[in-house]
């Protein structure tokens, strides 16, 4: 190499990062036939220019030579993106490719969050799983309350002309306690009702409610006065102790098998946790239920809330039925019954006979909704179905509150008033508020019957003086 002839400028190092500029050139050594001077002379003069008054100082260009250095080339490696400034250094070419770089991020975001919405809304949100989710709620949820009607009519040319209207109440968690009320009003004079309860230890209350109203269908003065005794009175019913006390009169076998039943129920519901569990898996292997989005007009859906409607699959109905007895808290219930009755099997609820008669027998006119909030729980079941000149119709409200607030009501054991109507004649017993006889119509009543045997005794005196 000619030593009069400048180094050339090295190639950059293309692993250097692309945002900042290359190293500047170092400088270069005068060879050593031509010493060069301190500070090199211009060859031309040039008027002064201000200093600039930012920016870095850039290091002044040596000279080799008091002939000028030609301007330095653009770098033109075709196989990279980056180009050479005025100066030397290496910038990168930003000319090309960022409008696409741009556009390109924004359309993966968008097909993104076009495909979140949709995989949220119509795939993992979609009716199927929204209503999956709401009845797998229902079943397995802590305290629930049902409240709702139910609405038998007869239609005449498509018009109402007759209808009987019934109320449902539920309260309970999954176990014991629970409380529940039924009442049905025939017209607007005609009502009737049932309430009940079951504690934890299965002790049943149960108080009727308007029965009276309809004393006079049973027939008879006493049929009358027993329904008037019954009516607006809460009553226990202790199982066991009725057993106890009335052994005798139901027989050594009766007594054993109603005792070993009740058993068997109440510690089926103590556990009924795990019976709703496993009806709940059940449910998602035989989805007989098909759900689409409710654009009907039978019910209006609340604000914030979704509504559903719901077509019955009778084959996954059939299979649903099928797998109940298998279910282990049905096997368990079954096992519990067959100690007490040898004609008592949970395989009697897939019978072909009755699973075909169901599929055969079902509404076909049958209209389902089911209401969601929004945290997919099931807060109203609407059903309807019209057979010919009939219509009914169940519509029930569902909450699911923190707690159930259970009270044990005041009531009169069924023993002690079973003995009441044993040994008196209703229409001789008058009971006050507290459920007791009074002593001063007792009084009388056996004073009455004391002077008509008197009376009866001095008739056949006179009978036999003549």
């Amino acid at each position: 190499m000619d030593p009069n002839t400048p180094n050339p400028t090295p190639e950059p190092d293309l692993n250097e990062p692309m945002d900042q500029p290359a190293a500047p050139a170092p400088e270069q050594v005068a060879a050593p036939a031509e010493p060069v001077p301190a500070e090199p002379t211009p060859i031309e003069p040039a008027p002064a220019e201000p200093a600039p008054t930012a920016g870095p100082i850039e290091p002044a260009e040596p000279v080799a030579s008091a002939a000028p250095e030609p301007a330095p080339q653009p770098f033109t490696d075709p196989t990279t993106s980056f180009n050479s400034d005025d100066k030397g250094d290496i910038v990168l070419n930003r000319k090309k490719g960022k409008g696409g770089l741009i556009a390109g991020i924004i359309v993966v975001l968008l097909l993104l969050g076009g495909g979140a919405f949709y995989l949220f809304n119509y795939v993992l949100r979609s009716p199927e799983k929204v209503a999956l989710t709401a009845i797998t709620n229902f079943i397995t949820a802590e305290n629930e309350t049902v409240n709702g009607t139910i609405k038998q009519e007869t239609l005449l040319d498509g018009e109402v002309v007759n209808s009987t209207t019934g109320t449902f109440n539920y309260s309970g968690k999954q176990g014991l306690p629970m409380q529940l009320g039924f009442s049905v009003a025939i017209d607007e004079d005609n009502n009737a009702g049932v309430e009940a309860k079951v504690d934890s230890e299965g002790v049943i209350y149960a108080k009727l409610d308007g029965v009276d109203d309809f004393a006079d269908l049973l027939g008879g003065d006493e049929a009358e006065a027993i329904v008037d005794l019954l009516d607006k009175r809460w009553l226990e019913i202790n199982i066991p102790k009725i057993t106890e006390k009335y052994g005798d009169l139901f027989g050594e076998e009766v007594t054993t098998v109603v005792n070993g039943y009740y058993g068997c129920i109440i510690n089926s519901m103590k556990s009924s946790k795990k019976a709703s569990n496993d009806l709940a898996e059940l449910y998602k292997s035989n989805q007989f239920l098909t759900a689409t989005k409710y654009t009907g007009k039978e019910i209006s859906i609340a604000s914030g809330n979704s509504g559903y409607a719901l077509k019955y699959d009778t084959d996954k109905l059939a299979n649903f039925i099928k797998g109940v007895p298998g279910l282990s808290s049905v096997k368990e219930l079954s096992s519990c019954f067959s100690k007490y009755s040898e004609n008592s099997s949970a395989d009697d609820i897939a019978d072909p006979d009755t699973i075909a008669e169901i599929k055969e027998s079902f509404p076909k006119n049958l209209i389902t909704v089911i209401e969601t909030n929004g945290k997919d729980q099931l807060v109203r079941f609407y059903t309807s179905s019209t057979e010919d000149d009939q219509r009914v119709t169940l519509d029930l409200k569902v909450t699911y509150p923190a707690s159930i607030n259970f009270e044990k009501p005041e009531a009169k054991s069924i023993t002690d008033f079973i003995d009441d109507i044993l040994k008196y004649q209703p229409n001789e017993v008058d009971y006050d508020e507290d459920d007791t006889i009074d002593e001063e119509d007792e009084d009388e009543t056996e004073d009455e019957t004391e002077d008509e045997e008197e009376a009866e005794s001095t008739e056949d005196k006179k009978v036999v003086k003549n």
